[in-house]
């Protein structure tokens, strides 16, 4: 059986002067040599049939229609199906009323959750000519305004087209990434069975808002075969595979009647349902005839037809509302009901059977993507890493892609006979699926079968019954899926049955959200039930990454995606209440509530509970232990009930434990994570100072010492709990000693020499056409990076001078990340002075750095020159000397001017917020000269929508002769557009204004705060927020006879300024 689709789109038919509509017959023509073999022809239109939605424009195109139907019939005796789909034309969306405007604001602003029938009705009335036109030539078999279904039989093939309406809520003009589309209203019509599923649709995805561009994309990918669109007047065929790995083919239709003068393009479609393949013809107008646009129409070159993907089993609602739970409440700003499937995103695996310790993570989107070559699968992991919530996603992708999943629970299987099994999983099926199905169920081959079972481990740790268990799920089903706690391997390791019955599954291990999932998870978040402008959806985004990676990112919480879900809501709830500018402690204390409020504790008790930690942390720190024992611990009992309020031990600490805060092992009772620790520390010193004189002290000492990790936590968290100004310029002194001997960079006098090294300022290439991804690229290499230990100092020095050089410059940043949280979290209650004198330390720090790394070139520029000089010319021994030397400095410039554009750009990370624009500025013009109006700019580029635009362009013209600081301003910028949105004007305006082009054929690659890829590749340095990161991949570091070189050099300044 073949069938015929003649593919049409973008007739723009006005009231008069058509001259397309009269060529019915020789469009027709294209189909006579392909017609004597197929079983029937369907016209499908997708949208644009009218100009302005007239009727009398409707009256034309129904001539049209007609004629070219009459047309196929008087050729040859097979049904002529017509199918239709509105485009943003088809509708008289000029006469938009202010109402309808509004509610299409509103549903713009709200998503999805604002739609219901009154809302529907309201924006559809303008398509009422459409609509009456439409009815003349199909009759669905579902019919809705938005969303209709039309089935076709043909031996023993089914045909469903789905003609979606996406121009309901279409405005003049039309503004790409604003449509919405409800989706979740019409969910029981994705899986209906067919042997060919078609999409029609207007709009192609690009069109549509954040919150529904993801969802459509996986519907139209996961549901149908076909997916046909319009709009955009582009004749294109592709064919993409999801996740999954299934095919999906996409036809974009050109426009018919053109608004210009391109050509009136259409296209034709074969399809061989008996042989599951397809043909697609392409065919023009030459002012004659219409012309196959490969000079002939060829119809023997078939390609394959994607495999329909329903598996004829549909799951009952109860099921799919329970896998879709998230399994926790969390309240969405955005929509009353939220979903798994609205915010998934696959966490990372770790291949535990990989023999190669260098092994990169794998996304656990390989189980659906390569199923059939992985075999059965085991994961481990920890309670709320979400192992269930990836089990749940599973069984709706394998669902969709034609398999039949159920979830087994392990404590029905634990003791079950052979018997009883099959009746367990026929019970089961029935429970997730329709019942109807079972007899078909039980004759489905087993290779469509899957059977996820979460927490294996609850079947005990008896090795013969997990190979019981396994065995007959194996005889049973194609493939299993099974989780397990991380602690799980443990027993399996202990019983050779269980080790042998798991061998031949996969193994893989759960990971944290690192910076990459992060990025995303936060960014469905947002995207989901709304509609949101870019720029208001990238600073939401910016916003709440910054909070929570600074929680996350420091290890000192779990990187689950449960806690960035709990995050998420407490920034949502903080932003209308007090807490909308708290510091990142806040958010620590929230999660700590939270798990009490988990507990049970009650809200009238939280405040004791809390003081009963301090007080325990505190005696954990005096007696220089992370474990206390049973006795301790009892002990302390006795002294806090005598002292504050009279406790039951054993109930506090089944409490405690509940609440995840305490874990207990052999030796005695431990605090679950590092944070909790060193909050509570902080909270009792805080509220202690007073009556412990010794603890001012101590605190000072902490100070004096953040090079140590505990004391920097510790401080960290008493600037969350402590109002004093003392222990801020405590922080602050420490940070105006480190590099102390070096001043700050002037590069109207620093730079001089290096400026004379290069001879004109270079041009870079930006990649600015998608920055969601730039962002994934950037945060994956974060990840990467953040892989590394950084070396640890464990000893206290006398002085922080005996810190060497690097160590300082991780200080100096680490430092410089506890003042700028307290001015951001400070900015209201902290006076201007107080600010200034911060942010000048904050200001003059990175500034050192620099200058550290300027001032070795300024002061033995002939030694650095000929140690670099003579390994190139060790590498390329033809060279001369003169161009060896040129090609050092031009290194050396390079590598320099990378660490500056580094160093400003992870120092604006620190102190950049629109809410100390002000006070940031006010320093900058007040001293410091162009130096200081570099950090500004790179504080201000470090967020999205407020470059300083202007001011950049002011310093551009500036810097205009000093290479090395227009090389800064330039990466600062580049890095600023390759990571955000900008309106194209700005975008072009920046781009104009340091040098940059967009795209280019020397790409720029962003690693992470400001680095690139230099010229030559040889000389690249890789950045990250860890400056021992930084520098630990760079020559200086990696180089043992540079180190030492400089080293020597150091030393030789140190001796002529000693002479001086």
């Amino acid at each position: 059986m073949k069938l015929l689709i003649l593919h049409l789109s973008d007739i723009h038919v006005h009231e008069n002067n058509n001259p397309v509509l009269e060529r019915y017959e020789k469009i027709g023509a294209t189909l006579l040599s392909v017609m004597p073999d197929v079983g029937a022809v369907f016209i499908v239109v997708t949208g644009d049939i009218a100009f302005s939605g007239s009727k009398l424009e409707y009256e034309h195109a129904t001539v049209f229609l007609q004629n070219l139907i009459k047309y196929i019939e008087s050729k040859i005796s097979i049904p002529v199906h017509v199918i239709l789909v509105p485009g943003n034309h088809d509708g008289e969306f000029k006469k938009s009323s202010n109402t309808r405007n509004a509610t299409i604001e509103k549903i713009q602003e709200k998503g999805e959750s604002f739609i219901d029938d009154e809302v529907i009705e309201h924006c559809t009335s303008l398509q009422k000519n459409y609509f009456e036109f439409e009815k003349q030539f199909a009759t669905p078999s579902i019919s809705d305004p938005l969303w209709k279904e039309y089935d076709y039989k043909f031996d023993d093939y089914n045909i469903a087209f789905s003609a979606i309406n996406a121009s309901w809520m279409s405005k003049v003009p039309e503004e790409q990434g604003k449509l919405v589309f409800p989706l979740k209203r019409y969910s029981s019509l994705h899986n209906r069975d067919a042997t060919i599923r078609i999409v029609l649709l207007h709009h192609p995805l690009n069109w549509y808002s954040q919150g529904t561009y993801h969802p459509l994309r996986d519907l139209c990918r996961s549901s149908f075969q076909i997916i046909m669109t319009g709009h955009e007047h582009i004749n294109s065929t592709n064919i993409t595979i999801d996740d999954s790995g299934h095919e999906s083919i996409n036809l974009e239709a050109g426009a018919l009647s053109p608004h210009n003068s391109k050509d009136s393009v259409f296209s034709v479609l074969t399809l061989d349902l008996g042989k599951k393949r397809f043909a697609h013809e392409k065919f023009f107008w030459d002012g004659d005839i219409y012309q196959p646009s490969n000079g002939s129409a060829v119809w023997d070159s078939f390609l394959a037809l994607p495999e329909p993907r329903s598996s004829g089993f549909q799951i009952n609602e109860i099921t799919i509302n329970k896998i879709e739970s998230l399994g926790a409440t969390f309240a969405h700003p955005n929509l009353v009901d939220l979903k798994l499937s609205d915010i998934f995103v696959y966490p990372d695996l770790l291949d535990i059977d990989s023999e190669d310790d260098q092994s990169e993570n794998v996304s656990s989107d390989i189980l659906s993507k390569q199923l059939e070559s992985l075999g059965n699968v085991i994961i481990f992991g920890d309670d709320h890493y979400g192992k269930s919530s990836l089990l749940n996603h599973l069984y709706l992708q394998f669902h969709r892609v034609g398999y039949v999943p159920i979830l087994l629970n392990p404590n029905e299987l634990k003791s079950a006979t052979e018997d009883q099994f099959s009746r367990i999983v026929k019970r089961t099926f029935t429970q997730q699926y329709d019942e109807d199905s079972l007899i078909k169920y039980t004759q489905l081959d087993k290779k469509k079968k899957i059977a996820f079972v979460d927490n294996i481990d609850k079947l005990g740790t008896r090795g013969d019954v997990l190979v019981r268990v396994l065995d007959y799920l194996s005889k049973h089903f194609g493939y299993l899926i099974l989780t397990a706690g991380d602690r799980f391997d443990v027993t399996v390791l202990s019983s050779p049955e269980a080790s042998n019955a798991l061998k031949p599954f996969k193994s893989f291990r759960m990971l944290g959200f690192g910076y990459r999932l992060r990025n995303e998870l936060i960014r469905r978040w947002h995207s989901v039930g709304s509609a949101l402008l870019n720029e208001e959806l990238q600073e939401k985004v910016h916003n709440a990454e910054q909070i929570i990676s600074g929680i996350l990112g420091k290890g000192l919480v779990p990187m689950t995606a449960f806690n960035v879900l709990v995050l998420l809501q407490t920034i949502e709830v903080n932003q209308k209440n007090a807490l909308a500018n708290s510091g990142l402690a806040e958010y620590y204390e929230f999660l700590i509530r939270r798990s009490l409020y988990d507990a049970k504790v009650q809200s009238d008790e939280l405040d004791e509970h809390l003081s009963y930690l301090s007080h325990l942390a505190w005696e954990m720190y005096q007696l220089d232990t992370r474990v206390i024992s049973e006795d301790q611990i009892a002990k302390f009992n006795q002294i806090f009930s005598a002292e504050i309020h009279k406790t039951k031990l054993i109930e506090r600490l089944e409490t405690l434990e509940k609440a995840k805060i305490l874990l207990k092992n052999d030796e005695g009772y431990y605090f679950t994570y590092p944070y909790l620790e060193y909050f509570f520390v902080a909270m009792f010193m805080s509220n202690n100072l007073e009556e412990i004189p010794d603890l001012k002290e101590k605190i000072i000492h902490f100070c004096h010492h953040l090079y140590i990790k505990k004391n920097a936590n510790i401080v960290l968290f008493l600037t969350h709990h402590s109002n004093s100004k003392w222990i801020i310029q405590e922080i602050a002194s420490l940070l105006s000693e480190l590099l102390s001997d070096i001043k700050p960079l002037e590069l109207e006098t620093d730079t001089k020499l290096i400026n004379t090294w290069v001879g004109q300022k270079a041009r870079i290439a930006v990649d600015t056409r998608d920055h969601i991804t730039n962002q994934k690229r950037v945060r994956k290499n974060d990840d990467n990076l953040a892989k590394k230990d950084e070396p640890e100092q464990k000893t206290e020095l006398t002085s922080i001078q005996e810190l060497d050089r690097l160590s300082q410059l991780n200080l100096l940043f680490k430092t410089s990340e506890i003042l700028g949280q307290i001015l951001k979290g400070r900015y209201g209650s902290l006076g201007n002075k107080v600010k200034a004198e911060l942010l000048k330390q904050l200001f003059d720090a990175p500034l050192r750095g620099v200058n550290y790394f300027l001032s070795l070139v300024n002061e033995v520029p002939d030694a650095l020159l000929v140690e670099i000089s003579d390994r190139i010319r060790a590498k390329v021994p033809n060279l001369d000397k003169e161009k060896s030397d040129r090609a050092a400095k031009r290194y050396i410039f390079s590598v320099i001017g990378s660490v500056a554009d580094s160093f400003l750009s992870r120092q604006g990370e620190i102190i950049g917020s629109p809410k100390l624009k002000n006070s940031i500025e006010d320093l900058a013009n007040s001293d410091g000269g162009l130096s200081y109006r570099l950090v500004s700019v790179a504080a201000q580029l470090s967020y999205p929508n407020h470059a300083p635009i202007d001011e950049i362009k002011r310093l551009s013209a500036e810097l205009d002769q000093n290479y090395f600081g227009y090389k800064t301003l330039q990466g600062l910028v580049a890095r600023h557009m390759y990571m955000y949105y900008l309106p194209q004007n700005d975008r072009h305006s920046l781009a104009s204004t340091v040098g940059i082009d967009e795209k280019g054929n020397r790409s720029i690659e962003f690693k992470s705060h400001g680095s690139k890829k230099v010229a030559n590749p040889n000389s690249k340095i890789t950045h990250s927020k860890s400056l021992i990161a930084k520098l630990k991949d760079s020559f200086i570091a990696n180089n043992q006879t540079i180190k030492e070189r400089l080293s020597k050099y150091e030393k030789k300044i140190k001796d002529v300024k000693d002479k001086k």
